[in-house]
């Protein structure tokens, strides 16, 4: 994947992974040059990789449209109950904006989006170095947008009528607050490492069985679990919509128990239509919903998806 390798597709794929190096060493010098130690910002960076390549593995794996974290497992909750607390503010806030901005709501993490582009364009033959080229365009002039859109909106407005912006800015400040406070008691001291040790082995059990999981897929092919089954089992948008994946596991499972794969593939069309219907019906009614505010209208909220 360096470009060692006289394989072809190792080759292409080596100018990206020098750009991934590149973009990682750069966010690296960031945090170095803002006050923060090398190693703190290498796992802070390793972490941050760590999570958008999970999220783009479920999305490539199931196409899950809505993905998310599992409900409180956050960028800096993680990094914190790894490193603690045992350092200045000024080596921590640095660190912790990346888990506010880059990583405040999982759903809006790029890396699963540019897979699915990816797998399109590779399935239609499009030219890899062009749609790399159209993929990054799309990334700075979405970057311009949103940051304009956000700075109007604070200073005009409301900013999010949600609120979840600045949820996610009070629950990670109050956690790395407390957190310093805590380091500061001895007896909190004590409580704090008790419960690090028991959060890190939780992370050891949870990654086992995720191994475990994993390998029993590959080797038996009676296996019923998914290992993505278990990641997004604590996600709030699995506790919407649950039934919805409970309706396709029945389905696609009648249809191969009686018809077989010949049935099966008969009705791909069918599913893709209903997919496209709900995206099309999704689209439709934010177009109107846009039309009706910049006209004055007030019209009831509806979800497309939970959230």
């Amino acid at each position: 994947a360096i470009g060692l390798s006289s394989d072809a597709d190792s080759k292409a794929a080596a100018p990206y992974l020098w750009v991934l190096l590149g973009g990682c060493a750069c966010m690296v010098a960031f945090f170095t040059l803002l006050g923060t130690s090398i190693s703190l910002s290498i796992l802070m960076v390793l972490l941050f990789l760590g999570f958008f390549l999970v999220l783009a593995r479920i999305v490539a794996e199931a196409g899950i449209p809505y993905i998310g974290v599992p409900t409180g497992t956050f960028l800096n909750s993680v990094f914190f109950s790894i490193a603690g607390f045992g350092m200045p503010v000024a080596l921590v806030m640095p660190l912790s904006v990346v888990g506010m901005t880059l990583l405040a709501d999982s759903r809006e993490a790029m890396l699963p989006y540019f897979v699915n582009a990816d797998y399109m364009a590779d399935k239609s033959k499009a030219p890899r170095k062009r749609m790399s080229l159209v993929l990054g365009a799309s990334t700075v002039v979405a970057v311009i947008i949103s940051m304009g859109a956000m700075v109007y909106f604070s200073y005009t407005g409301d900013g999010h009528p949600d609120g979840y912006g600045g949820h996610v800015l009070n629950s990670e400040l109050s956690v790395i607050s407390q957190g310093f406070q805590n380091a500061e008691d001895p007896q909190s001291q004590e409580i704090q490492a008790s419960n690090r040790i028991e959060t890190l082995s939780s992370y050891f059990v949870g990654s086992l069985f995720v191994l475990l999981l994993g390998a029993a897929r590959l080797m038996f092919s009676w296996w019923p679990f998914h290992p993505i089954g278990y990641l997004a089992s604590m996600t709030y948008a699995t506790w919407s919509i649950w039934f919805s994946f409970f309706l396709g596991w029945l389905f696609k499972a009648v249809v191969m128990r009686y018809g077989g794969t010949g049935l099966y593939k008969s009705l791909k069309p069918f599913a893709i239509g209903l997919i496209a219907g709900e995206a099309l019906a999704g689209g439709c009614f934010m177009l109107v919903k846009i039309i009706a505010f910049v006209t004055g209208q007030q019209l009831i909220d509806f979800k497309f998806l939970p959230g």
